[in-house]
Order: structure tokens, then C-alpha cells, then sequence
């Protein structure tokens, strides 16, 4: 042992180290004072019959009141001329004392650490250690790297997998079956879709292991050119010049066509919008409290982009884009005050924006009284609950849906779930809400342990992409929500939600394991 606690260093003999001697009995009515160290023993016993009172008389004891009297409650000092003077002793080589003994709180000491052989065992696999070679200069040379964060346990890394790959399955099983009627009656085989879907999922999970790889905190780095390529091409979807490569499709423009390919700029804006939210927030961290310089500056970029999401018009993506920027700042730190004061100007540009388009506004008309028109707006609403009603306990069967068989629009996409209800009927449906609450709870515990505050934001908003999807797709097609256009994340076909659902999955990982050994 090298280091020096209590003991007397110059009195250590091989046996065990020497306490510090007593100090000198301190004044009366002073607190006791601590001990003294040996080589100033001799100064101390010297200074011993000068110190033993603080006070020469009673009348020091009395405090003077006024001009002539401001100054008896003080004893008497003669005017020193040098740091030797009669009357004040020296300072210099005094007894060091401890300070008053005072009753207070105190923080507490850390614990030791874990052993380095226990911790990081391929550490010393690596570095060809055995048990009796770890000295201690090896686990100095390798504690930086043990007392780095050690990330999230690898139980939540791998249910996390296990959840989202038992999703995917689940998800190529009800495409297949809420499609298959409708390929074969287009002329098309019956498994059309679902080797599209096939496809789609490849993609996906090639971008799952390419982000869990990929260090979280480059997108930190990168998030202004990420969400510029965004800005951009959602400003080419809403150009009148480029129907050709974004096209009308029931009433909107929200799919860029790129060759054989097909995807939605505003499912890439989610993500790009948490990362950039989350390097800000970082950064402004201390001015968040302020409106001016913490909140204004997010206003000034996100209002834009979702003025440009709500041009394709997607209402519901703009929505969501805006609740995953509103989760990021709050766990930032945003004060609920800003909240509310933006509640207003936001919910005036929504009723705005569903004034201003006549088949949205059906659409709340038709949230809010169902029966009024049965065979119009309300149509899907109930063809959805028709479904999940008529599943019963244990559903009719997987395949067996007669729903899926032109009663209801969009089966495999935006209305998925009424089908897997009425085929796996009650457990099916609590068996799918369970497996989206699980991957919500892994990703937020993944959150609460992230190494930093952008991991930590990071990690919450790309939970909040699939955890909002899912319960508002559920939501919506049990009448809880107004009907808009939500898919469900890992199930619903489309290759865009599949392969970002995927890649958050990455990224997720990525984060749980970062810094470990």
C-alpha cells in the first residue's frame, strides 16, 4: 500500500501504522478540536500555557454598547510589528488542527468497484492474463474502460430482439392473410403481398444490425444534414411539377417514387426530428428554461417542417412528428409553462388545417357520431368494430376473417388490427397490445440507463415513434381516436414503417450496449 489514511507515516513500522497522538486540551468554552501530528508536538506543548484562555477578564465578557464602549467585548491585543511580536504567536510551523467539530451532512464515500476479472473477462482473455497475473497496474491501465458506463443489462438487449422478431413473424402472418383474398381477386397471386413484404422485412433487418453498430452518438454530429436531406425532400413532394415521382394517391401526396422503389418522406422526418431535437436539446440544455433562447429557436425549424408535412396533407404524421419533438424537449427539461403556451397557437393550426380539407373534417365528424352516416365516413369505423366484435374469446381462426373480403378498406395497412382481432379474437388482440408494451418498456428502460443526455433523449423519442404508432393505430380502429391514416409498426405492410420500425430497433440496441466491456 502506498497511500496514507490515519496512520503516522514516519512512525509506520512493518506491524500496523500509528494513530495520531491527542491534541492539546482546547480553551474552555470551545468545541473539542481534533488531533495533533507528532512532528508538532514540541510547537504545541510550547504554546500550551498561552492558549489555555481566550479571555483575560470578565469584563472582556461584556460586550460595549456605543461610541465609548464598541470596543470592550474584545480583549486587548498589543500592536504587533512583526509576525514574532509579544503577545500573538507565530504562524508559521503551528500544530495543525482540525477545524470545529460540527454536526452536519456529509457525502458519501463510493464504493468499491467491481473486480476487473469479474467485470471484463475478455479483457484479460485479450490480453492474455491469468488469475494470478491481473496486478495492479494492468487494471490501472484497463479501470478507465471498467469504470465507463457499463450500459443496459444484456437480458434487455436480447428480450428487446426477441420481442421485435416475434412482431415481424406476426406481422408477414396477417399480411399474408388480410391480402391474400384481395391479390387473388386482382389477378394476382395470393402471396403477392406477402413476398413484397418479404423483401421489405430483409431490408429491415439488414438496417437493424448496420444502426446497432453504428455508434449512437454520430447522429448527434450529423443531425443538421439529416434533417436538411428531409426538408428537402419533403419540399419536392409538394411541388406542382413533380406528380411524376410524388403522385396523388387517395387525396394526398405522401409516397416519393423512386424507381421500383417507394417511400414516405414524413416517416423519415420522425426520425430525423428526434435526433435533431435531442442534439439541441443537448446543447441549449441550460437555456430550456427560457422561452426566447431555450424554446424559440426549436419553433423557428420544426414549425416549417410541419407546415410541410401538413402541405402533402398528413395530418396524422404531422401530429405525431410534433408529440415526438413535444416528448424529447420535456424529458430535456422544458417547463410545462411553455407547453401550455404552445397548446393554443397549435391546436388553432390543427382546426385550421382540418377545415381547410373537407374529407378530414368528415372524418372527426364521423369519430364523433358513428351512426349518423353508416355507408359514408363511418363506414371503415364500423366494418373495424364489426371485426374485433365477431372474434370472440379465441377468434375465428387464423385465415378465417370475413371482414378482409372487401368489408374493409385497407385490411393489411391502416385497419390490421380488427382483422388479427377477429382471427385470434380476444387473446389474440391482448397478446399483441402486450408485446407492444413490452418493447415500449425495454426501450425506455434502455432510455433511463443511456451513458448521456443525448443517448437518453435519443433513446425515449425513437420509443415514442413505435409506442405513439401503435397504440394510436389500436386506438383508432377501436374508436378512440379520430380515423386517420396510422399503421401499425412491424405488422401493417409498407416498407418504409417496417424497415424505420427496424433501424429505431438498431439504434436502440446500439445504445444499450455502448460502452460496455
Amino acid at each position: 500500500m502506498d497511500q496514507r489514511f490515519q496512520g503516522n507515516e514516519r512512525l509506520r513500522d512493518p506491524r500496523r501504522p500509528q494513530r495520531l497522538r491527542p491534541a492539546p486540551r482546547g480553551a474552555p468554552g470551545r468545541p473539542a478540536q481534533g488531533r495533533v501530528l507528532p512532528v508538532a508536538r514540541a510547537r504545541a506543548e510550547r504554546e500550551r500555557a498561552g492558549a489555555d484562555r481566550v479571555r483575560r477578564s470578565r469584563a472582556a465578557d461584556r460586550p460595549g454598547t456605543g461610541r465609548c464602549g464598541a470596543g470592550r467585548g474584545r480583549p486587548r491585543v498589543p500592536a504587533a510589528r512583526g509576525s514574532r511580536a509579544r503577545g500573538r504567536p507565530s504562524r508559521r510551523r503551528r500544530p495543525l488542527l482540525s477545524g470545529l467539530l460540527q454536526l452536519r451532512h456529509v457525502p458519501g464515500l463510493p464504493e468499491a468497484g467491481p473486480d476487473l476479472r469479474t467485470v471484463c473477462p475478455r479483457i484479460v482473455r485479450r490480453r492474455g492474463l491469468g488469475a494470478g497475473d491481473v496486478t495492479d497496474h494492468a487494471i490501472s491501465r484497463e479501470l478507465p474502460r471498467v469504470q465507463e458506463f457499463a450500459g443496459s443489462p444484456a437480458w434487455v438487449r436480447n428480450a428487446l430482439i426477441g420481442v421485435t422478431l416475434v412482431l415481424v413473424v406476426f406481422g408477414l402472418l396477417s399480411v399474408y392473410s388480410a391480402s391474400s383474398f384481395a391479390a387473388q381477386q386482382s389477378g394476382l397471386p395470393g402471396n403477392h403481398v406477402l413476398m413484397s413484404q418479404l423483401a421489405r422485412a430483409a431490408v429491415g433487418l439488414v438496417a437493424l444490425i448496420v444502426a446497432a453498430f453504428i455508434d449512437y452518438r454520430t447522429y448527434r454530429r450529423y443531425a443538421w444534414p439529416i434533417l436538411g436531406v428531409t426538408g428537402v425532400l419533403l419540399v419536392v413532394m409538394i411541388l406542382p411539377f413533380t406528380t411524376d415521382i410524388a403522385p396523388v394517391r387517395n387525396g394526398s401526396r405522401r409516397w416519393l417514387m423512386l424507381g421500383p422503389a417507394t417511400f414516405q418522406p414524413s416517416e423519415l422526418a420522425k426520425v430525423a426530428v428526434v435526433f435533431w431535437t435531442a442534439a439541441l436539446a443537448v446543447r441549449k440544455q441550460r437555456n430550456l428554461g427560457s422561452f426566447l433562447s431555450g424554446v424559440l429557436p426549436f419553433l423557428l425549424v420544426l414549425g416549417p417542417l410541419l407546415v410541410l408535412i401538413a402541405a402533402e396533407p398528413h395530418l396524422s404524421a404531422t401530429l405525431i412528428t410534433a408529440a415526438l419533438a413535444a416528448t424529447v424537449l420535456f424529458v430535456a427539461g422544458m417547463r410545462i409553462r411553455h407547453f401550455l403556451l404552445l397548446a393554443l397557437p397549435i391546436g388553432a393550426g390543427v382546426w385550421w388545417l382540418v377545415r381547410s380539407n373537407s374529407y378530414q373534417l368528415t372524418r372527426i365528424l364521423a369519430f364523433l357520431n358513428p351512426e349518423a352516416d353508416t355507408s359514408g365516413a363511418g363506414y371503415q369505423l364500423q366494418q373495424a368494430q364489426i371485426a374485433i366484435g365477431s372474434g370472440g374469446i379465441l377468434g375465428a381462426g387464423y385465415g378465417e376473417s370475413t371482414q378482409k373480403l372487401h368489408y374493409l378498406p385497407e385490411a393489411q395497412n391502416d385497419f390490421i388490427y380488427p382483422i388479427i382481432a377477429e382471427e385470434w379474437g380476444f387473446v389474440g388482440a391482448v397478446t399483441m397490445l402486450l408485446l407492444f408494451l413490452m418493447w415500449t418498456h425495454l426501450g425506455l428502460r434502455i432510455a433511463k440507463s443511456a451513458p448521456d443526455l443525448f443517448g437518453r433523449l435519443i433513446a425515449t423519442g425513437l420509443t415514442a415513434i413505435v409506442a405513439i404508432g401503435a397504440f394510436g393505430h389500436i386506438g383508432i380502429t377501436m374508436g378512440l381516436l379520430p380515423t386517420t391514416g396510422v399503421s401499425l409498426p412491424f405488422i401493417s405492410s409498407g416498407g418504409t414503417g417496417l424497415v424505420i420500425a427496424l433501424g429505431v430497433t438498431g439504434i436502440l440496441i446500439n445504445v444499450a450496449s455502448r460502452r460496455r466491456c
